[in-house]
């Protein structure tokens, strides 16, 4: 079990794997994230007035909520208690204040 904060200091916050040449937010890297199909650069965490939503960033083996797959380059609304997958790369979403 992984816990990984978002810190929204600059309105968004990028998963993938990261490398020397390419930082990411959250590394995927570090707990198999290559096995499990993370793209370098997977998705991106956004916060907007009315939520956090999650937009694909056309990874190769895409990100899914609860199962449904997104389309590329478009945001959806996360709840609190929604699966979402990177990939193969499974994660809850908690909500905490």
């Amino acid at each position: 079990r992984v816990r990984l904060p978002l810190n929204f200091q600059a309105g968004q916050v990028m998963v993938g794997r990261g490398g020397e040449d390419q930082p990411m937010d959250i590394d995927l890297g570090a707990h198999g994230g290559l096995d499990h199909g993370v793209s370098r650069r997977h998705a991106t965490f956004l916060r907007r007035s009315d939520g956090i939503y999650i937009e694909d960033l056309g990874s190769t083996n895409g990100t899914r909520i609860n199962g449904f797959t997104l389309k590329a380059n478009r945001a959806y609304r996360l709840r609190n208690g929604d699966e979402l997958e990177f990939g193969r790369f499974r994660t809850v979403i908690r909500m905490m204040r």
